[in-house]
Formats: structure tokens, C-alpha cells, sequence
């Protein structure tokens, strides 16, 4: 959807610059996203980049948690305009004005059982045990960026 998105706005040739991101948290700093540039990590980013094991059960792997299914990233669209830069997380229809808010479309980060969060549709169980960060949704806080 997001890289479907960036084909759109340069072809109407919208000014800004427009940059795919996959966003992320990992469980020391669950607050603070991670931004990736799926151009310089693919096919391997988030979560799935360097995989997050337990430290004391090596089966259960963090997941970012959303609906119940699991994810590895955020897709996100990075926006900039006239010095302003807002965030598109995929699949919704919240804007951003700081990459940390864009966490907060998930419900969870979470230990997982067995996951594989690269195959389509990804497998995923969570651990028995409470989940390392609840987000509780953010509204967009942030508008189109335009120039004076």
C-alpha cells in the first residue's frame, strides 16, 4: 500500500520529498520507535531484521501485536514539505507528526511463541505472559504540511 501510495504522488508530481519507512519498537525502549529504510534492509527490516528472543525462554520471539496478528514493522510513509514531516502509517488514516506515535496503531509488544512473522499470513501465539508494552490509540495529531 505505501509503496503504491509513493507511486501515486510522484506521478501527480506532489512537491516534498516521500519516503517509504517501516517503523518499529524492541523491548528495552517500547516507546521509541525505530525507523528503517526497507530500500537499504530488504527483504529483512523490523523485528525480522535481527529477531528479539526472550532471555530466558529462546522460543518466544517480541511481536509487534495488532488485531491479534503479528507484525514486524510498521509500513509507514515519511513525508516532508517545507520543513515539516509527517508519518502515514499504512492501512489507516492517521497522520503523525512523531514517528513514536505511529507505535501506537498496534495494541501490543508482546513475546510470541514459535512465531514466524516473515511468512504471509504470519504465524503467530503469543507467550503466556503479559505483554512487554501496551499502546492505547492515538488520534492523528498532526495535518498536511503546507507552505506559508
Amino acid at each position: 500500500m505505501v509503496r503504491f501510495a509513493e507511486k501515486i504522488v510522484k506521478m501527480i508530481d506532489i512537491p516534498g520529498t516521500f519516503d517509504d519507512r517501516y517503523i518499529y519498537a524492541i523491548e528495552s525502549a517500547p516507546a521509541s520507535a525505530i525507523e528503517d529504510d526497507p530500500d537499504v534492509l530488504f527483504p529483512c527490516c523490523g523485528l525480522n531484521a535481527s529477531p528479539r528472543v526472550h532471555p530466558s525462554n529462546s522460543a518466544w520471539v517480541l511481536a509487534l501485536i495488532a488485531g491479534g496478528g503479528c507484525n514486524a514493522f510498521e509500513a509507514t510513509v515519511k513525508f516532508t514539505y517545507c520543513g515539516e514531516t509527517r508519518y502515514y502509517p499504512g492501512g489507516t488514516t492517521k497522520v503523525y507528526s512523531q514517528k513514536a506515535d505511529v507505535l501506537y496503531v498496534f495494541d501490543t509488544l508482546s513475546w510470541t511463541i514459535n512465531s514466524d512473522i516473515i511468512l504471509d499470513p504470519p504465524i503467530c501465539t503469543l507467550a503466556p505472559a503479559p505483554p512487554v508494552f501496551s499502546y492505547t490509540p492515538k488520534p492523528s495529531n498532526a495535518t498536511v504540511p503546507g507552505c506559508p
